[in-house]
Formats: structure tokens, sequence, C-alpha cells
């Protein structure tokens, strides 16, 4: 992968650590409207490599997506890309 889209897991463990970790207050549109922020790399290398994003032990898909779901209100689904899914696979 390039690396202007992807800097590799040792620069994403030198970012992570260089984070404050504060809670950071709901943001909103002038309007009042939420704004909802997540990201589409949620599974790529260099966001699973332990301790850049999830803490040690998160190694499973559900358990990253519980942690990544603890942090984020929103993630991408990219597999209406390939087909559309079943109705249970949406719910599930």
């Amino acid at each position: 992968m390039h690396a202007l889209h992807d800097p590799g897991i040792a620069t994403g463990l030198a970012r992570s650590a260089a984070v404050e970790q504060i809670n950071v207050p709901m943001l909103s549109a002038h309007s009042g409207a939420r704004i909802l922020i997540g990201v589409a790399s949620w599974t790529d290398p260099s966001m699973t490599a332990p301790g850049v994003f999830y803490p040690g032990g998160v190694t499973k898909p559900e358990a990253r997506l519980r942690h990544y779901a603890s942090r984020f209100p929103m993630v991408e689904v990219d597999s209406t890309y390939y087909a559309i899914p079943v109705r249970k696979m949406v719910e599930l």
C-alpha cells in the first residue's frame, strides 16, 4: 500500500502514543444536527497491530468491532460493494 495512505505500523504506534486520551464532546452542526464520525479502515493491518488502536488481547474480529464501537458511533460496511447482503446478516 502507498505510504501516503498507510504509513505503516511503526508510524501508527508513534501517532497513537502521541495522542492525549481525552473525552471529546459530541459534535453538532449549526443546525443542531449531530455529526457522527467513524473510520473506513478499522480492519487495516496498520490499525490492528497491537497497541496502535486496539489494546493487547483484542485480536478477533468481533472483539475488534466491540472495541471500535466503544470509541466511534458508526462504522463503514463495504460488503454491499460485493453483493447485497441478506437481511439476517444486516440485522446481526
